[in-house]
């Protein structure tokens, strides 16, 4: 998906309310496996690589995670989203 300069990766799974998971800031979307797996039968789970991390492309320039949260949500119609974030 894009999002500003650059590219941000994402995975979905399952159905219902969307859940949006972020990963550790040193990992990526993989860090998340068994939660993604294991509520997809009663949750919308999304999961996506933060800029820099996995299958996302490095920053260029100045951005904000916040934005990239709020453009992933916005082009997933997933507005009204929990969100659940890993620190380790």
């Amino acid at each position: 998906m894009s999002a500003g300069a650059g590219r941000l990766y994402y995975e979905g799974n399952g159905s219902g309310h969307p859940i949006l998971l972020i990963h550790a800031r040193f990992l990526d979307r993989r860090m998340l496996d068994e939660q993604f797996e294991l509520f997809a039968d009663r949750f919308r789970f999304v999961r996506f690589d933060v800029r820099g991390s996995g299958k996302s492309s490095r920053p260029t320039d100045k951005h904000s995670e916040i934005r990239d949260h709020q453009t992933l949500r916005t082009g997933l119609n997933a507005d009204e989203t929990h969100v659940v974030g890993a620190t380790v």
